[in-house]
């Protein structure tokens, strides 16, 4: 990803259902989840979300880096498939409680992003929140 580009209000909208579109997801959906979608919206216009219309996979800057111990970077950015079989799912929730929702939610981004569960659980709660929206419309 590039540096960080901030949008105008209307080309995170306009951004942000170019993905949704991509994704397919239904116009009920949109109507029931105006929360995420705003969510989705404010990282766009904050410059932290950047859609490849081509690819049509979705990358999230981190607003605050995964470091080592060592305080060195080691995750800088995710990015989401643009679709996911049933079968990624089955294997990143194998074993999580279906009453920690957070756990699921945890389970659901690694499945989407390719990244190790430990991984999305050391995001910061900000850059989660991202995450958790995105990982929303997979569900």
């Amino acid at each position: 990803m590039k540096d960080k580009i901030t949008l105008s209000p209307e080309m995170a909208k306009e951004e942000t259902q170019k993905w949704l579109d991509a994704r397919r997801v239904k116009a009920s959906k949109i109507e029931n989840s105006k929360e995420l979608i705003e969510t989705i919206e404010m990282a766009f216009l904050d410059g932290f979300l950047e859609f490849d219309e081509e690819t049509k996979v979705l990358k999230q800057k981190l607003e605050f880096p995964i470091q080592n111990d060592k305080g060195e970077t080691t995750v800088k950015s995710l990015e989401y498939a643009p679709r996911l079989r049933q079968i990624k799912i089955t294997q990143a929730t194998e074993g999580v409680s279906a009453s920690n929702f957070n756990a699921i939610l945890t389970a659901y981004v690694s499945a989407i992003t390719g990244q190790a569960k430990a991984i999305i659980g050391a995001l910061d709660t900000d850059d989660f929140a991202t995450s958790r929206a995105i990982a929303t419309f997979f569900m």
